[in-house]
């Protein structure tokens, strides 16, 4: 046999043993990946988990740092029975590293039909081991661990912040520029009503995060809602208009007032008119003891306010004569509205409303109600006004 021959067999030999070897390796390889994957997830390890360990295995062979802004999975230092809803990374308390630190939500006391359960929150707040051994370990394999600060809007350890959901923002909500504050909102139903307020600040170590919504620590609670009104912004001095950047959505301005809105039963026609006490809150004391409290407390519908048929005239499309009179006032005016004892179907009535006048003095105001049909729409009411009593208020 020739010798090129020779040399020609003897390396396809040599090609074909590397290439069944590398076939063996390969197949070992997936088999045993096969069987890591499966033992995972008989572990309980979710394939998002998974991945996290593959690109952090990768992230070491080939020597760069492991990002640290992925949250850790806090639902192995939480009770079996609670649900984690969601994490957000933030940074309110001024460390020096610039370490972030996390928001937890959970369900603690979730209910077995719908979307609603008790949701409480913690601040987990990651402190790095400053050892000076350890200060010369760079970031991220410096020793570190996390500690918890509960968020607790009630006294005695109550944490309850919301119902079907909760949203979190952080900004300076009290208009001092010194500190920012997280300010949670809970939601309950299936709507976007908020009806808890917490409003937390950092009082440092080892007290943690403080709640400023009011002195006595409590939410703010308002099951016909909450609504925010906030500081105007300051207007720019004149000149040449800049060129518009996509920046993003900026934070809102610091809190003015909060109004509080609570459903009342008693007596029976506020629960008929869908009346609600509305409670006005303020921020009052000095910056570093400031918190949000009620200054004002009226009578005020719910949801909508209706309005006069027309300008001018006392005469309203609403179905009872309370109603009429509340409308007839702006918001928060009128301290309680008193219907005559017995009062049932009368087209004609009396009805006492108690006012605030612009000096905070309470006075008696009495209007005879009147209804009228509309001959246009049935089984529509309309109730027109006439004072007959007190003074002439707004």
């Amino acid at each position: 046999m020739p010798q090129w021959l020779t040399q020609i067999l003897n390396e396809a030999l040599f090609i074909g043993t590397i290439t069944n070897l590398v076939r063996r390796l390969l197949t070992a390889f997936v088999t045993v990946g096969v069987f890591v994957i499966l033992f995972l997830l008989w572990r309980g390890v979710s394939p998002q988990e998974m991945l996290s360990l593959f690109q952090r295995l990768v992230d070491v062979v080939q020597g760069r740092e492991r990002r640290i802004d992925a949250p850790p999975d806090f639902r192995e230092v939480m009770p079996s029975s609670w649900i984690l809803v969601q994490t957000e990374p933030i940074n309110i308390d001024g460390d020096p590293g610039g370490e972030n630190d996390w928001l937890v939500i959970y369900r603690y006391d979730p209910m077995d039909r719908g979307p609603r359960g008790a949701i409480g929150g913690a601040i987990y707040d990651l402190q790095p081991d400053r050892y000076p051994a350890n200060l010369a370990t760079p970031r991220p394999f410096r020793p570190s661990s996390f500690i918890p600060y509960p968020l607790l809007p009630r006294p005695g350890g109550l944490g309850f912040l919301g119902e079907s959901r909760v949203t979190a923002e952080v900004y300076d909500a009290d208009g001092d520029p010194n500190k920012l504050e997280l300010v949670v909102m809970g939601y309950s139903g299936y709507g976007d009503l908020v009806t808890h307020l917490s409003i937390f600040q950092w009082r440092g170590e080892p007290v943690g995060y403080g709640v400023i919504s009011s002195t006595d620590s409590s939410v703010i609670y308002g099951d016909a809602g909450i609504e925010f009104v906030f500081r105007a912004p300051v207007t720019p001095a004149p000149g040449p208009t800049p060129t518009p950047l996509p920046l993003p959505r900026p934070d809102p301005p610091p809190i003015e007032r909060v109004i509080v809105r609570r459903h009342l039963r008693e007596p029976f026609y506020y629960a008929r008119s869908r009346f609600a006490r509305r409670i006005e809150y303020k921020w009052e004391g000095q910056p570093e003891t400031r918190t949000l409290q009620p200054v004002a407390n009226s009578l005020d519908f719910a949801y909508t306010r209706p309005a006069a048929l027309e300008p001018g005239k006392l005469t309203y499309a609403v179905w009872y004569p309370e109603e009429a009179v509340l409308a007839h006032y702006q918001p928060g005016r009128v301290r309680d509205i008193i219907l005559p004892p017995g009062t049932g179907l009368e087209t004609t009535l009396n009805i006492v409303a108690l006012v605030l006048s612009e000096g905070g003095e309470i006075w008696q105001v009495t209007w005879r109600a009147t209804q009228l049909l509309d001959p246009s729409v049935k089984q529509m009411n309309q109730w027109s006004l006439e004072q007959i009593g007190g003074p002439s208020l707004p």
